[in-house]
């Protein structure tokens, strides 16, 4: 369907879909009929309200998004449980590093300081990925049927 208009001779101007084979090549092409512009454009979304957006469809709709929501929120609690207990881990290591440096257990050598210098980026890299994942669960609104129903009535 494509838009076409047309004006008649008292100035009036009239707005219509029509077939874009039957705009083209003629009434020969196609066969379909024209309409009001102002008849479909009420049906379409009249009949989206009644057929599609029932409360009955919307309550299906929300819980299988609610569903997914879950899911995902599951994953991103188990990555972010993962990234914390890394975080923790390299933390200890080098606060047992320091502890031994401190306590004279162990001597301050060109390892060791190399062992320093790998451990305190990798518990700052690792601090990136958790927040970004605390972002992606975190600060999300709730999508309610009153929500939906409220959006879908507008």
């Amino acid at each position: 369907m494509t838009q076409r208009t047309g004006t008649s001779s008292t100035g009036r101007i009239y707005a219509y879909y029509t077939c874009a084979s039957r705009a083209q090549k003629g009434p020969t092409a196609c066969r379909g009929n024209t309409i009001r512009m102002a008849f479909l454009d009420d049906l379409v979304p009249t009949a989206l309200k009644e057929n599609m957006f029932t409360p009955e469809r919307l309550t299906e709709l929300l819980s299988t998004i609610a569903a997914r929501r879950l899911e995902r929120t599951a994953a991103v609690d188990r990555r972010l449980a993962s990234l914390k207990s890394q975080v923790v881990d390299a933390e200890d290591r080098l606060k047992r590093l320091y502890r031994g440096i401190e306590e004279g257990i162990v001597e301050l050598d060109d390892l060791l300081r190399e062992r320093i210098v790998e451990l305190k980026p990798t518990a700052r890299r690792l601090r990136r990925p958790m927040a970004t994942q605390h972002r992606k669960c975190c600060h999300r609104p709730a999508l309610t049927l009153k929500r939906l129903l409220r959006s879908a009535s507008s």
